[in-house]
């Protein structure tokens, strides 16, 4: 039988000591990516208010975008990885409808 506890205790700790390092593929990549994810934000066609669940949301480089467009809702980033998390929050202080779990 598969341990799924197992396999997530090992994500989770392998997310944790990467979390740091995350977003060098950022800086490879000349800044496309960043530009790419607010094309596709944009395409969605969000409102401006209303509740966005951010799943896997990492390092917060997407629900810092989605903050920032949702601005008369609010935002909730959730990811299993506790260091990631602390670059999140870090990275997005500043915006007040982001929530991280």
């Amino acid at each position: 039988m598969f341990d799924y506890v197992n396999e997530v205790k090992k994500t989770r700790d392998g997310y944790n000591r990467l979390a740091l390092l995350y977003d060098l593929d950022d800086v490879l990549w000349l800044g496309s990516k960043q530009y790419s994810r607010k094309k596709l934000i944009k395409e969605t066609n969000l409102p401006d208010s209303g509740l966005v669940l951010d799943l896997t949301t990492g390092t917060g480089r997407n629900a810092g975008l989605l903050a920032r467009w949702v601005k008369n809702g609010t935002v909730v980033g959730i990811d299993i990885s506790r260091n990631v998390l602390k670059v999140h929050r870090f990275r997005n202080d500043r915006y007040k409808n982001l929530h991280r779990v």
